[in-house]
């Protein structure tokens, strides 16, 4: 890819210019790019894979991988899917890039942040991974039904939604050792420096699940955001618990009466790589310096209601989506990044702990 093209599309997308029109694409030159699949994979046809299509005309073949690393990589080794770019969360891309199945990354394939900002200036903290640059921001965060507090204000803190004495009413929780006992050690006075290094100790564990057994008659245990917003419709809890961009369309209506409480929101990235084997090394990398560019980070706000990676991508997210995003200004003040890693490496023991509260709790 020529420096004027490149200057090109990333002055274009800088713009929150992003066409969503599809051109011709050269047959000859396809890209196998392994997502998620469902609406997920929808949202970034329109984001990422057509526009992709028609700047470049260089084709976008999409296929849901399934998060599983292992199948992921024998279906490369066996040929059933050669892969060239990949989206994936922290774990696996740490897990990959370790195994050398992943490309080392140049940064020169990123384009500048708005007003030149570098792109070490421009991406969030941990957008820049040797192997992967993050293009989308999701976090878990709390909705509160307003019209369920009548004699006392919801709850605006962790700490406050954690004090069922002072907040009394059902929580909606998701069934999950993974970000909950973070949460439970927040609330019970930790700043997030301290979280893992608390909980890799049994001790720590065991701070965690006493602090959630303090609310444990309160707690409604979740499968989906979904279902925790009906519960909450149905005044059956006051609080839940889901992934914001699945609140955002019950949040944003005002009639629906429910507040977001963004403190110790649980964030998390996900993150384009390139596959080592590929054949197609320069046109993946062409494909990510389109796809983590400011104006497309920021567009994937109104079709898939993600936070892009970049700090100077919020000015282009639309006005009336900022005030819900997770990568805000106020809401990233108060967020707590989760560890996906830490969870992979060195989380059985504490999984093993939850799971045995859980298990001992049940009637």
């Amino acid at each position: 890819m020529t420096e004027v093209k490149r200057w090109w599309i990333a002055a274009f997308l800088s713009l929150g210019l992003v066409p969503f029109t599809v051109g011709p694409a050269n047959s000859q030159e396809q890209l196998l790019i392994g997502t998620w699949g469902g609406q997920y994979e929808a949202g970034q046809q329109k984001v990422f894979f057509k526009p992709f299509e028609q700047l470049s005309k260089i084709a976008v073949q999409a296929e849901p991988h399934g998060g599983n690393l292992f199948k992921l990589i024998a279906k490369q080794i066996s040929n059933q899917h050669r892969w060239d770019v990949l989206d994936l969360d922290q774990a696996n891309l740490e897990k990959a890039c370790e195994t050398g199945f992943l490309s080392r990354l140049d940064q020169a394939t990123l384009a500048p942040g708005i007003g030149g900002l570098s792109p070490e200036e421009d991406f969030l903290p941990g957008g820049i991974h040797e192997c992967g640059f993050a293009h989308s921001v999701w976090s878990k965060i709390f909705a509160v039904k307003l019209s369920s507090f009548i004699e006392t204000p919801p709850p605006k803190s962790i700490p406050e939604l954690f004090d069922s004495e002072n907040y009394p009413g059902g929580r909606g929780f998701f069934k999950t050792p993974e970000g909950l006992m973070e949460l439970a050690l927040l609330a019970d006075g930790l700043v997030g420096s301290q979280v893992y290094e608390v909980l890799a100790t049994k001790e720590g564990q065991q701070r965690a699940l006493t602090k959630l057994g303090s609310i444990r008659k309160e707690i409604i245990w979740l499968k989906s955001s979904q279902q925790g917003l009906d519960l909450l419709q149905e005044g059956k809890i006051k609080v839940t618990q889901g992934f914001h961009n699945e609140m955002l369309p019950a949040a944003s209506n005002q009639e629906n009466g429910i507040a977001l409480l963004w403190d110790q929101q649980l964030l998390a990235m996900s993150y384009w790589a390139v596959v080592a084997a590929s054949s197609n090394h320069e046109k993946a990398l062409e494909f990510i310096g389109f796809a983590t560019s400011p104006g497309a980070t920021a567009s994937q706000a109104s079709f898939l209601g993600y936070g892009p990676s970049r700090v100077s991508a919020q000015s282009l997210v639309r006005e009336d989506l900022r005030p819900y995003m997770p990568t805000h200004g106020d809401h990233l003040d108060h967020a707590f990044v989760i560890d996906f890693s830490w969870w992979d490496r060195e989380g059985r023991a504490a999984k093993s702990a939850f799971w045995t509260w859980y298990r001992l709790g049940i009637k």
